[in-house]
């Protein structure tokens, strides 16, 4: 993918941005829209898609590694994926994090 930024009017390859050495999560993540993309105003979402597991972090109110640019292109990504949609989302992760919680007190009281 050719990432470009417009800096000082001109075009800037996206190798000015080091993905790997921001971002924790890049060499798995597969997320058309991402937070560092400098281009992230020209990305498409299509539903299905995977979401960046860092924006759905910083909505849950976690720092991140790159909150900054989370917040920056804030505008951009929820006017991609929706607002209602992210809300569905973060309750999924909280729903799976509850069975799990849920079931690992199951087990332990099992052992009891």
């Amino acid at each position: 993918m050719n990432f470009q930024k417009l800096k000082n009017e001109q075009e800037v390859e996206a190798s000015d941005v080091d993905f790997v050495k921001e971002c924790r999560k890049y060499d798995s993540c597969s997320a058309n829209i991402c937070p560092l993309d400098p281009g992230i105003a020209k990305r498409t979402y299509a539903s299905g898609e995977p979401v960046c597991p860092m924006i759905l972090d910083f909505l849950e109110g976690k720092e991140t590694s790159f909150t900054p640019a989370i917040q920056n292109s804030k505008k951009f990504w929820i006017t991609k994926h929706g607002e209602n949609f992210l809300a569905g989302k973060i309750k999924s992760r909280k729903n799976v994090r509850e069975y799990f919680s849920a079931r690992k007190e199951k087990e332990t009281a099992d052992e009891i």
